[in-house]
């Protein structure tokens, strides 16, 4: 949902990557020497690190819980940062209800 909703499914980075879709709808990035990590902005920094800094989400510990809001405009919770973070992406460019088809 997150490379839907970012719309990077089909774009280049500066370092050579590309994201791909596989026949089971997994997202990959494939690097420039064709080796490919899946892509997780909600597990891994260096995919969803990006984003949090691109989207100015504020991201805060609430209790047990993590909480990322999109300049007051959307607001989400999750077990990490990451997670919040990319829960309230989604929703500020998805809705707070997406289908996955």
């Amino acid at each position: 949902m997150v490379a839907r909703a970012t719309h990077v499914l089909y774009m280049r980075d500066t370092e050579g990557r590309v994201l791909e879709i596989d026949k089971d709808r997994r997202v990959y990035t494939r690097t420039a020497d064709a080796r490919m990590f899946a892509y997780t902005p909600t597990t891994d920094w260096r995919q969803g690190g990006p984003l949090i800094d691109k989207f100015g989400i504020s991201v805060q510990r609430t209790g047990a819980e993590w909480t990322a809001d999109i300049d007051r405009q959307v607001a989400a919770a999750g077990p990490t940062p990451l997670v919040a973070a990319m829960r309230a992406l989604v929703t500020l460019k998805l809705g707070a209800m997406v289908e996955i088809d």
